[in-house]
């Protein structure tokens, strides 16, 4: 293939033309990364080349069956990948409920601190005194279970949100 990716585009765009066909990688590429992008296309399996000829031909009947015959490594790296958007999506879930509940002042705050305003700074900006502004966070804190307020504005960044406030 042309590009690292190239395969990897060329099954995204098969299984967009033709749901139903079974796509087995057969490929050099055996990080995680390309595991998880290949096995994302909807591939029903991931085969790093060098294997034993039974071994590749094992996969390839077992695909045009539509059964998988993943590798323990390939099995393991799709399953982390899939623990991994489940605690995304639970954290997702658990922030935007907690963005739902939060009061105009702390919208602000957090604002203020996704500038990477300090505490003094923030007191100034808003006409307030300093214990009022680590009170205020003290409640964010409370509300999105953090411990610092560096964790807020990293989770918010992490997950692209700061459009939000």
């Amino acid at each position: 293939m042309e590009t690292m990716d190239a395969g990897i585009r060329a099954a995204e765009a098969i299984v967009a033309a033709h749901p139903a066909v079974r796509i087995l990688f057969l490929t050099a590429h055996e990080t995680d990364e390309m595991i998880t992008s290949g096995m994302g296309t909807g591939a029903v399996d991931y085969v790093v080349k060098g294997c034993e000829e039974e071994t590749l031909l094992r996969h390839i009947r077992r695909a045009s069956e539509g059964r998988a015959e993943l590798d323990p490594h390939v099995q393991d790296t799709v399953m982390q990948e899939y623990a991994r958007l489940r605690r995304s999506e639970r954290s997702l879930i658990f922030f935007i409920n907690n963005v739902a509940r939060l009061t105009p002042a702390e919208r602000e705050l957090v604002r203020l601190l996704l500038q990477d305003m300090k505490v003094a700074e923030i007191a100034r900006e808003r006409c307030v005194e300093i214990v009022t502004v680590k009170t205020q966070i003290k409640g964010l804190l409370n509300k999105f279970g953090c411990s610092r307020s560096k964790e807020i504005v990293q989770m918010i960044r992490q997950m692209r949100l700061e459009h939000l406030f």
